[in-house]
């Protein structure tokens, strides 16, 4: 289950709109190293090697099985305009999308176990939830008051009004690692928060501790390569 309290601010652009890769969304994409699409990044601190090896071996998982690579360097390395600063405080939350040169990635306790690097990472290179696809009404219903968040961190979370999605054709996707648990934030158990339309049957995912084939597919439309 997804650790309550994941937070995943979104600058807003030069119009005052909150960016999304369907629309204008600032990519990664200063660093192509000749068949991938390279995110430099660094820690905060290495005080805790555990955690690191644990982040490090999981970020691995980008350049074997999509078009983007995630490659420690050094926080003064000048060939990555910008790079990714990981730290292990806060809750477990990212920005959408590239803005700043040093920009933090936040894996506070315990979000540095299973798919929450890589679910953080695919934020920070452009990618909202699954469930806040502009289709989502037709394949599940968001239960807002049974949500423990209110206000901007429900919907920065949950809405789907506050960027514009465009279709890519990929089916929705009940196995994304960008998919919350139905009680993420439920205040009780026998109320979910994500269930299907009509209903208070909490939906059934199918996700792993790594990318759906949907979520490989999805990264490699927005980062092609050969």
């Amino acid at each position: 289950e997804d650790p309550p309290g994941f937070v995943c601010p979104a600058p807003v652009n030069e119009n005052g709109e909150v960016d999304a890769w369907e629309q204008g969304i600032r990519k990664w994409d200063k660093n192509f190293n000749g068949s991938k699409w390279v995110v430099g990044y660094f820690y905060d601190s290495e005080s805790d090697g555990n955690k690191v090896n644990t982040v490090d071996n999981k970020l691995k998982e980008w350049g074997q099985k999509t078009c983007v690579e995630f490659k420690k360097v050094n926080k003064g390395d000048s060939s990555y305009a910008k790079k990714l600063k990981i730290v292990f405080s806060g809750g477990c939350a990212s920005y959408v999308g590239s803005h700043y040169a040093e920009q933090t990635l936040w894996l506070g306790p315990r979000c540095e176990n299973g798919y929450i690097p890589l679910h953080e990472a695919m934020h920070a290179i452009g990618f909202w939830h699954e469930h806040q696809r502009g289709d989502r009404d037709q394949h599940v219903q968001i239960n807002k008051n049974a949500c423990s968040m209110t206000g901007t961190s429900f919907d920065v979370n949950f809405g789907k009004s506050h960027y514009t999605w465009g279709d890519t054709g990929h089916a929705y996707d009940f196995g994304s690692i960008m998919h919350y648990d139905p009680f993420a934030c439920a205040k009780s158990r026998s109320n979910p928060v994500i269930t299907y339309p009509g209903t208070n049957d909490a939906v059934k995912l199918t996700k792993t501790n790594t990318f759906s084939q949907s979520d490989i597919d999805q990264i490699n439309t927005m980062y092609p390569c050969d």
